[in-house]
C-alpha cells in the first residue's frame, strides 16, 4: 500500500474516480519543473525585455537549443540571483572574521562580480554552441556530400539518405542535423526538399546552406544532380584542405603564446621568487619576505603553471579539427588502471620520501632532494604507463590503415570491371597484402565465404578499428553495394573520397609535426635554467672575508627548501608539457602520456645534475 492509500481523503477520491470512470494520467513533477516554475513566475517580466535586447531568440534557434527564449532568460536570471545571494551570505561572514583587509576586499569583489559573470556565461553559451555546431558541420560536410553523391548514383531518394545518416555512428554533427530534418519530415509532414531548405536557413554554416540550397534547386529544375554533387564534393574537400592549413597556422600562434607564458615567463618568475626566497631579512626588506616568496613559489609551481597548461590544452583542443570517432581507450585505462594505482602508490611514496622529517628539519640535503624528486617523477611515470600503453596499442593497429583502404577500394573497382560480384571481388582481393588492413579484409572474406551478409561481415571485422577514414569508407562501401550494386564508377568515386579524407588527416599531421619539438625544448630549458640558475646565483653571492673564511650572504637552510620546490615543480611542468606535445601531434592527450614519460626521464637527469651545483650537504 502506498502512502496516499493510507490517507482517507485520497482513498475516497480514488474510489469516486473509479465510480465515475474518469482516468487521469499520473503527472510526475521533477525538480527542474519546480525550478522552471519559480524562474518563470518571478523573472518572466524582466526576461521578456532582455530577450529582445540581446536577440536571444535568434541565437538559440541558430545554436539548435530547443528552449523557449523567455524560459532560458528566466533560468539565467534565477541562477544569477541565487549566486548573488550566496555571495552576499559568504561575504557577510568573511567581513565578520579576523582575516586581513586584503582578503576581505577580494572576497567582496568576487561576490559582487560572480552574478554578472554567471549572467555573461549564460549569454555566451548560445554563441559558443553556434561555433561548435558550425565547426562540426563544416568538418563532416565533405563526407556527407560524398555519401549523398554515392547514394544518389544508386537512385536513393534524399529522404532515405537523411534517415540513414540520422542512424550512422560515423557522423556526429551531421547526425544531429539529419535528426532535426527527419523530425520536420516525419512529425510536421513537410516535403523532404522543403524541410532541407527550411533547416539550412537557420544553420550557422554558410557552406552547408549553399550546398543544400544548390542541391534542392538542381532537383527542382531537373538538372544533372549527380554532376552537381560530384563537383561540389570535390570543392568541399579542397576547401577543407585550405581550412586545415589555416588551422595549422593558428596552432602556431597558440604555441608561440604557450612558449612565452609557460617557458619565458616561468623562468622570469622562478628567478624572482628564488632570489626573494634565499635572501635573508636584512637583504630582502623584512624578515618574513623569504617565507612569503617561498609560498609564492609553491603557488606558482603547483597552481598557476598547471592552470596555464590546462588552459593551453583546451585552446589547442579547440584549434584542432575534430573527428566524429575519437579514441578514448587511454581515458578508460586512466580511470580503470591509473587512478587505483595512484591511490595505492601515494602512501608508499609518502612513506619512502621522508617528507615529515624533511619538513621538521627545514633544511633538505642533496640526497633528500634527489629522493623526493625521483619518487615524484616515478609516481607520474607509473600513472602514465597504462594510458600510454593503451594508446600505443590502438595507434599501432590503425597506423596507415586509411591509405591502405584507399588502395583497396581502387583495386576493388578494377576487379569489379572484370564482371565479378562485389562479394566475390572482396574474396579475391583478400589474398593481397594491404598492410594493417589485410587482417580486416581477410575477416570480411571469411565471413562472406561462410554465407554471412556483407553488412554483418563488415560489422564483425571492424570491432577494433578506430580510424574514421576506414570506418566511413567501409560504411559507404556497404551502403553503395546494397543500393546500387557497387558499380565500378561508384567504387572509383568512393576511392577518391577516401583518399581525400586521408589527405586531410595527413596534411594536418605534416604541418604540425615540427611543433612537437617546442614543448620538449621548453621543458628542458625550464628544468635546466632554474636549478642551474639557483646554484650559480648562490655561488656568486659567496664572498671571502679578510680572515679567509667564507661568509655566505644567503640562508643555507632555505636553499634546500627552494631547491626541493623547484625540482618537483619542473618535473610536474615537464609532465604537463608532455601532454601538450601529444595533443599537438595526435590531437589527444593519450599520445601525451608517452611524451610525458620521456620528458620526465630527461628532466630527472637534469635535476640530478643541477642539485649537485647547490652548496648544501
Amino acid at each position: 500500500m502506498s502512502i496516499l492509500d493510507r490517507i482517507p481523503l485520497a482513498r475516497r477520491l480514488r474510489r469516486r474516480r473509479q465510480r465515475e470512470g474518469v482516468y487521469r494520467a499520473e503527472v510526475r513533477i521533477t525538480f527542474s519543473d519546480i525550478v522552471d516554475y519559480i524562474a518563470y513566475n518571478y523573472f518572466s517580466w524582466l526576461a521578456v525585455r532582455l530577450v529582445k535586447t540581446f536577440e536571444l531568440e535568434r541565437n538559440l534557434r541558430i545554436a539548435g537549443i530547443p528552449v523557449y527564449p523567455v524560459m532560458y532568460m528566466s533560468r539565467l536570471l534565477l541562477i544569477s540571483a541565487t549566486v548573488f545571494l550566496l555571495g552576499a551570505y559568504f561575504s557577510f561572514w568573511i567581513l565578520l572574521s579576523g582575516l586581513s583587509i586584503i582578503i576581505k576586499a577580494l572576497v567582496v569583489l568576487l561576490a559582487l562580480a560572480a552574478p554578472f559573470l554567471a549572467f555573461a556565461a549564460g549569454l555566451m553559451y548560445p554563441s559558443l554552441k553556434i561555433g561548435s555546431r558550425k565547426s562540426g558541420i563544416e568538418t563532416e560536410l565533405p563526407f556527407f556530400a560524398a555519401y549523398l553523391s554515392i547514394m544518389g548514383r544508386g537512385g536513393v531518394p534524399v529522404s532515405i539518405v537523411i534517415d540513414r545518416v540520422a542512424s550512422l555512428k560515423i557522423f556526429k554533427a551531421m547526425r544531429v542535423e539529419a535528426e532535426m530534418i527527419k523530425t520536420k519530415i516525419k512529425l510536421l509532414g513537410k516535403n523532404p526538399l522543403d524541410a532541407l531548405e527550411q533547416h539550412v536557413l537557420d544553420s550557422p554554416s554558410s557552406v552547408f546552406r549553399d550546398f543544400i540550397l544548390g542541391y534542392t534547386t538542381a532537383v527542382k529544375i531537373g538538372s544533372d544532380v549527380i554532376h552537381y554533387l560530384e563537383i561540389r564534393t570535390q570543392d568541399l574537400f579542397e576547401r577543407r584542405l585550405n581550412d586545415i592549413r589555416l588551422l595549422a597556422e593558428r596552432m602556431t600562434l597558440y604555441l608561440e603564446i604557450y612558449l612565452v607564458v609557460a617557458v619565458i615567463a616561468t623562468i622570469v618568475f622562478y628567478i624572482f621568487f628564488t632570489i626573494s626566497s634565499v635572501f635573508p631579512g636584512n637583504l630582502g626588506g623584512v624578515g618574513s619576505t623569504q617565507y612569503a616568496s617561498t609560498t609564492q613559489l609553491i603557488l606558482y609551481s603547483f597552481l598557476v603553471l598547471p592552470t596555464i597548461n590546462i588552459i593551453m590544452l583546451l585552446l589547442v583542443d579547440r584549434a584542432r579539427p575534430k573527428e566524429p570517432i575519437e579514441i578514448n581507450d587511454h581515458m578508460v585505462a586512466l580511470v580503470i588502471y591509473s587512478l587505483p594505482l595512484a591511490l595505492a602508490l601515494l602512501p608508499i611514496i609518502y612513506a619512502l620520501s621522508g617528507i615529515n622529517s624533511i619538513l621538521a628539519s627545514g633544511s633538505p640535503t642533496k640526497a633528500d632532494i634527489l629522493r623526493v624528486s625521483g619518487l615524484a617523477g616515478l609516481f607520474l611515470i607509473m600513472i602514465s604507463i597504462p594510458p600510454a600503453i593503451s594508446f600505443f596499442n590502438v595507434t599501432r593497429a590503425n597506423r596507415g590503415i586509411g591509405l591502405a583502404m584507399s588502395n583497396f577500394l581502387r583495386d576493388l573497382a578494377e576487379t569489379r570491371k572484370t564482371g565479378l560480384s562485389p562479394e566475390q571481388s572482396i574474396i579475391t582481393l583478400s589474398s593481397r597484402d594491404y598492410g594493417p588492413l589485410s587482417r580486416v579484409i581477410r575477416r570480411i572474406a571469411t565471413s562472406l565465404q561462410l554465407g554471412m551478409s556483407l553488412e554483418d561481415s563488415v560489422r564483425r571485422a571492424v570491432r577494433r578499428i578506430k580510424d574514421w577514414a576506414t570506418l566511413s569508407a567501409l560504411r559507404f562501401l556497404v551502403d553503395s553495394i546494397s543500393v546500387g550494386g557497387g558499380s565500378p564508377e561508384v567504387l572509383d568515386a568512393l576511392a577518391r573520397y577516401t583518399y581525400g579524407l586521408v589527405s586531410i588527416q595527413d596534411e594536418f599531421r605534416k604541418r604540425t609535426r615540427i611543433y612537437i619539438i617546442m614543448p620538449y625544448l621548453g621543458a628542458i630549458i625550464v628544468a635546466a635554467s632554474t636549478l642551474v640558475m639557483l646554484g650559480y646565483t648562490i655561488k656568486t653571492l659567496q664572498v671571502v672575508n679578510p680572515e679567509g673564511a667564507t661568509a655566505v650572504a644567503v640562508v643555507p637552510e632555505n636553499i634546500g627548501v627552494v631547491g626541493l620546490i623547484l625540482a618537483i615543480g619542473v618535473i610536474l611542468n615537464s609532465w604537463m608539457m608532455g601532454l601538450m606535445a601529444g595533443k599537438i601531434r595526435e590531437g589527444t592527450i593519450g599520445a601525451g602520456f608517452i611524451h610525458s614519460i620521456i620528458l620526465i626521464v630527461i628532466t630527472l637527469a637534469i635535476v640530478t645534475l643541477g642539485v649537485f651545483l647547490l652548496p648544501i650537504s
